[in-house]
C-alpha cells in the first residue's frame, strides 16, 4: 500500500514547540538574544546514537552559520515576557535557585548585575545550581566562575545527580 505525502502530513504527529530561555540580558545585549540549548546525545537500546530532533537542528544552523556554503534556514520564533524580574534596587539580596536547565534566566541576572557602577554596592547574590553531570550538562561553568571571581555574585553552589560513583545531589 502507498501512503501519498498528504496522507503521511494527516497521520504524522505535530512536533511541539520548543521553548527556550533567554539567557542574556537586553540591556547588556539590547540588539541580541541569546539561549541556552545542551546538545545531549542518547544511546538507544540498539547502541546507535541520537540526538534531540531541535537541538540537532540547531547545532546543525550555528555549524553551518557563516560557512559559503550555508543554507538560508527559517524557523519560527517568538519571545513572551519573562517571570523573572531583577530587583529595582542592586543592592536588594538575591537568592537564585537554578535546578537543572533553569539556571539560564539567571545568567541574564548575573550579566545586567555586572553593569553595575559599583559592584561593592550590589546587595548579596546566592545560586543554586543542579544538573546530571559536572562534564556535559554544566554548559555556563566558566560565566558562573567568572561572576562569582568578579564578586558578581557572591556564592554558587552546585549540586551534580548523575556523577560517576558519587551520591546524587539535587538543588
Amino acid at each position: 500500500m502507498k501512503l501519498t505525502m498528504d496522507a503521511f502530513f494527516q497521520v504524522s504527529g505535530r512536533i511541539m514547540p520548543r521553548y527556550y530561555t533567554i539567557a542574556s540580558s537586553s540591556k547588556m545585549f539590547p540588539d541580541d538574544l541569546k539561549i541556552g540549548v545542551s546538545l545531549t546525545t542518547a544511546v538507544l537500546p540498539s547502541g546507535k546514537t541520537k540526538m534531540g530532533l531541535t537541538s540537532q537542528f540547531l547545532d546543525k544552523v550555528f555549524a553551518d552559520f557563516g560557512s559559503d556554503n550555508a543554507e538560508k534556514v527559517v524557523c519560527r520564533a517568538f519571545v513572551k515576557d519573562s517571570m523573572f524580574d531583577m530587583p529595582d534596587n542592586e543592592s536588594t539580596p538575591m537568592i537564585m535557585v537554578g535546578p537543572g536547565t533553569g539556571v539560564v534566566p539567571f545568567i541574564g541576572f548575573m550579566q545586567e548585575r555586572s553593569l553595575s557602577d559599583d559592584i561593592s554596592k550590589l546587595g548579596e547574590a546566592k545560586l543554586y545550581f543542579g544538573c546530571r553531570n559536572r562534564n556535559s550538562d554544566f554548559i555556563y561553568r566558566d560565566e558562573i566562575a567568572d561572576r562569582v571571581d568578579k564578586k558578581i555574585i557572591s556564592e554558587a553552589n552546585y549540586a551534580f545527580s548523575r556523577e560517576q560513583g558519587k551520591p546524587k545531589e539535587y538543588v
